[in-house]
């Protein structure tokens, strides 16, 4: 039995990692600079993708009461997209700034999935004959990946191809009665999670192309997994359950194997990656506290430790990177117990600085 002392004690110790948590970032190098990215009027803003320009989507809640709603932050501004009628939340952009993700009905109940850009608002792609679908990615030729219900109710991972001719695709399963994709890269290939068998554990799967056989990507050694990402060179991130199911690590997959990036000591997953690789994700640590990580060169990085958040907050969650290094994160704010969306913008190193400095005025003296 454990003692009320021990609980205490426990609890005592859990706050102090907290609190060392939060001052850590004072004392290493500051390598990311943080924005607050704000809310549409409510307290709470999340984040979950960003483009190679730097804008982010994800949902925010509104002033009032009202259902939350998709944005996307671009200029310095966090603009609503709008709804189909109830709550809304983006999940994907490209480079064109096309936005997709899912809304619900005017009942706020039934989901679908959409496309969102500046000069047509939002719009509902529909399903694959069902009643409900969400869009989750978007890559730079405008293919749609996300899942749908089928005639009969089932989910299924779908693919809508872009260009001037739009078709569906029903990606199928490993043989279950359950499939999502989350993640299409340029070449459209594709990610995502699948059941073997009705009701089993989701498996990490992939898709080479719209018409291919589902792959499944095998585990870390537990019975589940899930991809939810591809890069443009074929490498993916997920998390998988260890021997034993009683965690998860994130992975990266590449060349045929899964590789375990290991954990601050309890549950992580890798989120989002970019195409030299770098990885960022959220990690727990033993007291269920999370951490948003980056892994890069072989290295996994608290981001709590390079980034000085204001005083109370700190990083949770990183979900997206893009090709400059900027992260779309998450920090929850002890204080308030508000959630923010944020984007880090890494701090060029002194030596570049210094080029760029010299660079100036070698210019200057040219034009002298």
């Amino acid at each position: 039995m454990i003692s009320v002392r021990g609980v205490a004690r426990a609890a005592v110790v859990a706050a102090v990692v907290v609190l060392t948590l939060h001052s850590r970032a004072a004392l290493a190098e500051v390598k990311y600079t943080i924005t607050d990215l704000g809310t549409l009027g409510g307290s709470d803003s999340w984040s979950d993708a960003l483009n190679d320009s730097g804008e982010v989507v994800g949902g925010s809640t509104c002033a009032g009461g009202l259902p939350a709603q998709a944005y996307i932050y671009r200029n310095g501004l966090m603009g609503g997209l709008g709804s189909l009628g109830g709550l809304s939340l983006a999940l994907g952009i490209n480079d064109a700034g096309v936005v997709v993700g899912r809304s619900n009905l005017s009942d706020n109940v039934t989901s679908r999935a959409f496309r969102w850009d500046s000069s047509a608002g939002m719009v509902d792609l529909g399903t694959l004959g069902g009643a409900q679908s969400g869009a989750v990615a978007i890559n730079a030729g405008s293919d749609i990946v996300g899942w749908s219900q089928n005639t009969t109710g089932n989910g299924r991972a779908f693919l809508r191809t872009g260009g001037t001719i739009v078709k569906w695709y029903d990606l199928g399963t490993l043989g279950g009665d359950y499939s999502v994709a989350m993640g299409v890269n340029d070449s459209v290939q594709i990610v995502g999670s699948s059941t073997v068998t009705p009701g089993s554990p989701l498996r990490a799967t992939y898709w080479s192309s719209s018409t291919s056989s589902p792959v499944d990507l095998g585990t870390l050694g537990g019975s589940g997994a899930e991809a939810f990402k591809i890069n443009n060179n074929g490498v993916i991130v997920g998390y998988s359950y260890l021997l034993g199911n009683l965690t998860a690590h994130a992975f990266v997959y590449s060349g045929g194997a899964m590789t375990d990036l290991g954990s601050f000591g309890g549950w992580s997953e890798a989120m989002g990656l970019n195409d030299a690789g770098d990885v960022v994700g959220s990690s727990r640590d033993p007291f269920n506290v999370e951490h948003a990580f980056l892994y890069s060169g072989g290295v996994v990085t608290d981001l709590n430790t390079v980034v000085q958040c204001p005083a109370g907050q700190y990083l949770r969650i990183a979900n997206d990177i893009n090709s400059s290094g900027q992260i779309a994160a998450q920090v929850y704010d002890t204080n308030t117990g508000a959630y923010r969306a944020v984007l880090l913008t890494p701090v060029p190193e002194p030596a570049t600085l210094s080029l760029l400095a010299l660079g100036g005025l070698l210019a200057l003296r040219r034009r002298r």
